[in-house]
């Protein structure tokens, strides 16, 4: 019987294959394996109703008492056991193996067959993995479906049924209870990093490179080996002369660890904050093909915060979620929540809505910060801002520098980045970096573009006085215009300018807000 228990053992207890082939085994080819390791014939009556083997052997032996001769017993004995064999009979006859014992048996015993042969495979956060010896990689649901059909065919489901789509379906369904696995907890203390030639673990009394286990659930593996005397010269000269100040490097180094702590909850969102022609873009290619493609998602901040939460559902299993679309409106109490690191509601189409635990990271490039805010401290603690101020002049650019990083230095980079994690563990949070503290003082000003309105008209609430709503927000907009500031909504506009102490109510010419100028 499969349970959350047992599945946590069955994770516990699949072997490790450290010395695989990077990549190898790839999905197809576990799932090929793992069909191969399945039973076949499986004997679904004795394992449905287990309890009857006994009750035939009773049956068979009752049977042989009464048939010899010479006759034993008295006759009320002998009419007790008859009666026994007959109740056994019937209660035999009686049972039928339906479709619910074949699939319920089925996916205990491709769960059972996984962890006698050293593989992993599971259900989280709605999606289905298998473990490859290195990591947990993501399975398709209809190659799982395929998958799942074909092992209930080898095991002696008829053909016809075990291809049948609504049997699969249920199948499937199944697997998805009996598979699932609960949320690990992580320790904010330890930091595991998968690498090609194995885990890097960090704890606070040492660092070593060991073999990956499956317990650990990591869902990525980075594409080159760990090399602890790995130099990065040209991209150290490229960070110098894109981020020249000291401290924004040195914070930037550790928020790159910080992608790689999943118990550590700092609560920061990284943005990259400068026009164009700065150096971010190349940041982010070596980035990128430092952590690989599949262990990063590119969703704006507004699709982020949305109501819906398929893009949230995206998240599962990434490292960090690094784009340059910052997107109009966003969600200021899902942003935050985001941010925190804490479990969010989210969904994929068609399918119920989970608790996504584990939340991966957010960078954005941008040169627009967002302008439809919540003007609270919570809100603004969240953002952690490193201006790139240095335009490169077209006769220093080199369009091939990523790909020069990226083939030589990139063992160097993840050095670099170990480095920053190192003293981010350390201090237990980011070393301080004035630049990054103006940058944000900044963005708290010129986000209030309605207080920005409000003092340079020289309003004043007034208990008497009025100005009608549409007037003043046409007048806010023009301002916004020649300002060059992206201008609130009307909706969220009214709000702030209740929080900065004007009270507004319908009049019969309309809505207005109660002010006056100067006074």
């Amino acid at each position: 019987m499969i349970t959350p228990e047992t599945l946590k053992e069955h994770v516990n207890g699949v072997a490790t294959q450290a010395d695989s082939p990077h990549g190898q085994p790839i999905v197809a080819a576990a799932l090929r394996k793992l069909l191969s390791s399945i039973p076949e014939k499986v004997d679904f009556r004795n394992l449905a109703f287990p309890e009857e083997a006994a009750e035939r052997h009773e049956r068979d032996e009752l049977f042989k008492y009464l048939a010899d001769k010479p006759i034993k017993g008295t006759n009320q004995e002998r009419k007790e056991k008859s009666e026994r064999m007959q109740s056994l009979q019937k209660r035999i006859e009686s049972r039928r193996v339906t479709d619910q014992h074949r699939i319920v048996i089925a996916i205990e015993i491709i769960l059972e067959t996984a962890t006698e042969n050293g593989w992993g495979l599971c259900m989280h956060q709605g999606y289905y993995y298998v473990y490859t010896g290195t990591h947990w990689v993501r399975v398709d649901e209809p190659e799982l479906k395929n998958f799942i059909g074909e092992a209930a065919e080898r095991m002696g489901v008829e053909k016809l049924k075990s291809r049948y789509y609504e049997f699969k379906d249920k199948l499937f369904k199944q697997f998805a209870t009996s598979a699932h696995l609960p949320a690990p907890e992580y320790d904010a203390e330890i930091v595991l990093i998968n690498l090609a030639n194995g885990t890097f673990e960090i704890t606070p009394k040492y660092q070593e490179l060991r073999p990956p286990k499956a317990v650990d659930f990591l869902t990525y593996q980075l594409q080159f080996r760990y090399d602890s005397k790995a130099k990065a010269p040209q991209f150290h000269r490229y960070l110098e002369e894109v981020l020249p100040d000291p401290e924004s490097r040195k914070v930037l180094a550790e928020f790159m660890g910080y992608l790689f702590t999943r118990g550590m909850k700092l609560e920061k969102v990284l943005f990259l904050y400068g026009a164009g022609r700065n150096g971010k873009s190349v940041l982010f290619e070596i980035i990128r093909a430092m952590l690989g493609d599949e262990n990063i998602t590119y969703y704006s901040l507004s699709n982020l915060t949305d109501e819906s939460g398929y893009y949230r559902a995206k998240l599962s299993g990434k490292l960090v979620n690094w784009a340059s679309d910052i997107g109009d409106r966003l969600q200021s109490n899902t942003f935050k929540q985001l941010a925190s690191g804490e479990p969010i509601e989210a969904r994929l189409p068609y399918r119920d809505p989970f608790m996504l635990t584990n939340v991966c990271k957010f960078a954005f490039n941008t040169n627009q910060l967002p302008a439809d805010v919540e003007h609270t401290a919570a809100y603004f603690e969240r953002f952690l801002i490193i201006p790139f101020d240095v335009y490169i002049k077209p006769e220093n650019r080199d369009p091939d520098l990523p790909k020069k990083i990226i083939h030589r230095e990139l063992p160097g980079v993840f050095n670099w980045v170990l480095d920053g994690l190192s003293r981010l563990l350390q201090q237990g949070g980011f070393s301080r970096c004035e630049a990054s503290n103006k940058a944000l003082e900044t963005y708290k000003k010129e986000a209030d573009s309605v207080a920005m309105f409000v003092d340079e008209r020289n309003f004043k609430p007034h208990t008497e006085h009025y100005k009608g709503s549409q007037e003043l927000y046409q007048s806010y907009k023009a301002y916004c215009y020649d300002e060059g500031l992206r201008a609130l909504a009307r909706k969220n506009f009214n709000k702030r300018m209740n929080g900065l102490g004007f009270f507004d109510q319908r009049k019969e010419i309309g809505r207005v807000f109660f002010m006056t100028v100067g006074g």
